[in-house]
């Protein structure tokens, strides 16, 4: 069953003919409120508060809510992918962790692949758009906001970046066991110093994941990529080696932890970069 909570508000003002200015401040109203779904619409609209373009959103709850009674007849499910969640994490910094990171960042894509391909169309969201998106739908037959909005993804597009996203969110709240303060973009701490560790160890590290996995959390690890892996440790200095030498540099990076890596990058540490 489709209800109002899984359907996301977030292409509402392109949904009817207002002027731009209009249409700029029922979105302000929108993000000041924190209302990302219709189910949180409804409860504010109902509540007596003072509401920015209360008849242009009446009137699309109403539009809304006549569309689910007809998807709930036909016996449609939302197509939603929700993430496993954080551990001991204080909100604040969750909603910086996840504000000022984009998508570029998530384990979505190969460090082997020079291209932006797919990755490119999510590198501009920030993390809590792509999890808002991937856990709700559009008010058209519980299709999924982000998959049916953006053109080459699917199902097993959802699930690889619901398996990116799990894998952010076990870096945050590793990151958080670091530090005794909230209120942090947690994924940037201790990034220099991190960097200046795996840069030193980034020859180990390659050949530790190439002679060990076959299947990494961004995906399979072809005998092509091995290949341009190795040569991008072992004197190789053309642009493409220099990309994938930084691209995996940033992946151990941004997902270890200095009290993880200070002493070096351990084997240990980097099984969690492989699929068994």
């Amino acid at each position: 069953m489709i209800k109002l909570e899984h359907v996301t508000t977030d292409k509402i003002i392109f949904a009817g003919d207002i002027s731009t200015a209009y249409a700029v401040d029922i979105k302000m109203f929108l993000i000041r409120n924190g209302i990302e779904d219709y189910q949180a619409l409804k409860d504010f609209l109902e509540s007596g508060k003072k509401v920015v373009g209360r008849e242009f959103l009446e009137e699309r709850l109403q539009l809304v809510e006549d569309k689910l009674k007809r998807d709930n007849e036909l016996g449609l499910e939302p197509q939603i992918f929700t993430t496993n969640g954080y551990q001991n994490v204080d909100l604040k910094s969750i909603k910086k962790s996840e504000g000022k990171n984009k998508g570029n960042i998530l384990l979505f894509k190969s460090p082997a692949v020079c291209h932006s391909g797919k990755k490119g169309k999510i590198s501009n969201l920030t993390v809590h758009n792509i999890k808002h998106l991937l856990s709700h739908v559009t008010p058209d037959k519980g299709t999924n906001a982000l998959l049916g909005t953006l053109s080459g993804y699917g199902d097993l597009a959802g699930e690889r970046l619901l398996l990116s996203l799990n894998f952010f969110e076990d870096q945050i709240t590793r990151q958080a066991r670091e530090t005794n303060e909230e209120d942090r973009n947690l994924f940037i701490i201790n990034q220099q110093e991190k960097r200046e560790i795996v840069e030193e160890g980034i020859k180990d590290i390659i050949e530790y994941l190439v002679d060990n996995s076959d299947i990494c959390i961004w995906g399979e690890l072809t005998q092509v990529q091995k290949r341009v892996y190795l040569e991008s440790i072992s004197g190789r200095n053309s642009e493409k080696h220099r990309i994938v030498r930084k691209n995996m540099i940033d992946v151990i990076t941004n997902y270890t932890t200095l009290s993880e890596i200070k002493d070096g990058v351990k084997e240990k540490t980097l099984d969690r970069f492989i699929i068994k």
